[in-house]
């Protein structure tokens, strides 16, 4: 075989995406499996499962159902959950850098201490979600539903909130250095920014 060849075999093998059934990761993971990345997992339903650990790095998980599940320090980073139904759900210490949550439900999850650097975000309902010490740096959250999530200690540093409703939310020691709040809905806010 040619240099080549074995390179551009090399190449392929990297960005290849998986195509697999929720059943087959869950059955993979009951035998050890960690490593998921690039699944496609479209429209997967994932309702009461404990997959702490997994990596899901760059997985499609778009239109999926993770309900009361666990995912506790997983990694999906670059992850597409686009208009995804994450109720309940534990992402505590989970690494979701550049992930896409854009119009998903994530009501009442828990993000705290999750790395959410640079993730999108935007038009997501994340009412009553816990995201107590991670980090939101410039995350988009525009036109997100924030009411009465817990915020306390975030990073939310560059971050575009522009058009959130944060009605309720605690923001108590986060971290709002140079974040966008166009629009912003801001009543009855309990407040006290560590810096703004």
């Amino acid at each position: 075989m040619k240099h080549w060849e074995i390179l551009s075999s090399e190449l392929e093998d990297e960005f290849i995406v998986h195509s697999v059934r929720a059943v087959d990761i869950l059955q993979a993971y009951g035998q050890g499996e960690r490593n998921f990345q690039r699944s496609k997992l479209r429209g997967a339903d994932l309702i009461e499962v404990k997959l702490p650990g997994i990596n899901l790095n760059q997985a499609s998980l778009t239109h999926s159902k993770i309900i009361r599940s666990d995912l506790r320090q997983s990694i999906l980073t670059e992850a597409q959950l686009v208009e995804t139904y994450l109720w309940r759900s534990n992402f505590s210490y989970a690494s979701l850098i550049c992930a896409n949550l854009s119009r998903s439900m994530a009501v009442r999850c828990n993000f705290s201490h999750a790395d959410l650097h640079r993730a999108m975000l935007a038009q997501a309902d994340l009412r009553l979600a816990n995201f107590k010490g991670a980090d939101l740096s410039r995350a988009n959250l525009g036109k997100a539903d924030l009411r009465y999530a817990d915020l306390r200690g975030a990073n939310l540093a560059e971050a575009d909130l522009s058009q959130a409703d944060l009605t309720g939310a605690d923001l108590t020691g986060a971290d709002l250095f140079r974040a966008r709040m166009v629009r912003t809905i801001l009543p009855s806010m309990r407040i006290q920014p560590q810096f703004i």
